[in-house]
């Protein structure tokens, strides 16, 4: 199968790419990084462009994805900070990703959520149907980014929006260092203690974890890559057909 991820490189993307490949998949990457920046060798080719670029459709069509995961929440080539209005660059590049895919191919659509949509006080167990309720500018153009995906699962497309859950792990970069494990290391660093809310209850998820979520068992996977090889298989029986009879040509 080939699989467009839709992020900056970090952990997290490694091992998804490294998890993706394992399977057997092909694995390209969209992302707003400079081309300087490489790429995992394992990913077959990396594209670097602004999700709101005119091109994207043009992209997408040369790759011809059976699945795309848009990394979202986990995506950190927006800063969320200064002037910049990155609440709408985020859901309107994620739109335009969206649509294009949509118009190229009949595939699964993932989109990456977390628990910042959730920043009330709650005295209750969260369930997924939950309303959200972001306060922040960055949970709530994560939300938007829900709601969108939820307009086109609706319409019978295979969007699926994935809310992984307090995702924690090891960051390679300062800026990966946004969970609440890593902040709690950072504030024992700082402050020399940890202050903690003993009313407060979270469940954590790694990312390791994570990645064996999204990639579970599911026939989509399963029976895609059954196609992918029967393919494979059916191109190098004509390569031997023809050389046989090139030979007997001879």
């Amino acid at each position: 199968m080939n699989i467009l991820l839709v992020g900056k490189n970090s952990n997290f993307t490694q091992l998804l790419v490294e998890k993706l490949d394992k399977e057997g998949h092909r694995i390209f990457l969209l992302t707003e990084e400079p081309k300087t920046v490489r790429a995992s060798r394992k990913i077959f080719e990396s594209y670097h462009f602004s999700y709101e670029d005119s091109c994207i459709r043009d992209v997408l069509s040369s790759i011809q994805p059976d699945a795309v995961i848009f990394m979202g929440a986990y995506d950190h080539n927006f800063k969320w900070s200064g002037t910049q209005n990155w609440a709408g660059k985020y859901t309107s590049g994620l739109l335009n990703v969206l649509l294009s895919f949509l118009a190229v191919s009949e595939g699964r659509f993932i989109y990456l959520s977390s628990e910042e949509v959730f920043q009330q006080e709650y005295g209750y167990v969260i369930t997924e149907d939950e309303p959200s309720a972001a306060i922040t500018t960055r949970g709530q153009a994560i939300a938007v980014g829900e709601n969108i995906c939820k307009y086109y699962q609706d319409m019978g497309k295979q969007v699926i929006t994935l809310r992984l859950d307090h995702l924690y792990g090891t960051p390679t970069r300062a800026e990966e260092a946004q969970d609440i494990c890593a902040r709690m290391c950072i504030e024992a660093l700082e402050t020399g203690e940890i202050l903690i809310d003993e009313n407060q209850s979270v469940a954590l998820l790694h990312v390791g974890d994570a990645i064996e979520f999204i990639y579970r068992p599911h026939p989509f996977w399963t029976e895609n890559r059954r196609k992918a090889l029967r393919s494979k298989g059916w191109k190098a029986l004509r390569q031997l057909v023809r050389m046989r009879s090139a030979v007997r040509i001879c």
